[in-house]
């Protein structure tokens, strides 16, 4: 993955478990973007400068990370013990190998079919290019 872009004043706010989000928040005179509830207890949010100090000198906080946008580079090197999938192999037929997986293909005219529980076909990743074209319910 490519490094991230920090997002201005953004922040993922993460807490103890037992401690309550919206309380936290709400003592630090915060109003959360978002509430994470499952695999993280916690709040993304807008912070000012004494937003972000009172909840890092928090006890109910375990970290504070500035949030950021993260994208796969396009071609992903290697490091000197090699790739652990094997990622270098499978993009090149002729040896020796380039030390680097790259990826050009955009998969424009393949069709693929997906069984899943479930799938957000209007995320932006998927750009138009995902439809549910069978629903069971």
């Amino acid at each position: 993955m490519a490094r991230g872009k920090a997002l201005s004043n953004r922040y993922l706010v993460v807490l103890n478990p037992e401690s309550n989000p919206r309380s936290v928040a709400a003592i630090a005179g915060v109003q959360p973007t978002y509430l994470y509830e499952s695999a993280l207890n916690g709040f993304a949010a807008e912070l000012n400068a004494g937003q972000l100090n009172a909840l890092r000198h928090n006890p109910n906080v375990a970290y504070v990370e500035q949030d950021q946008v993260v994208s796969v580079a396009a071609t992903q090197d290697m490091d000197e013990t090699g790739d652990p999938w094997g990622l270098d192999r499978i993009d090149q037929r002729a040896l020796p190998l380039s030390q680097t997986f790259s990826y050009n293909a955009t998969g424009k005219g393949v069709t693929a079919y997906i069984i899943d529980t479930g799938i957000l076909t209007t995320h932006w990743d998927f750009d138009g290019r995902a439809a549910n074209v069978y629903d069971t319910d």
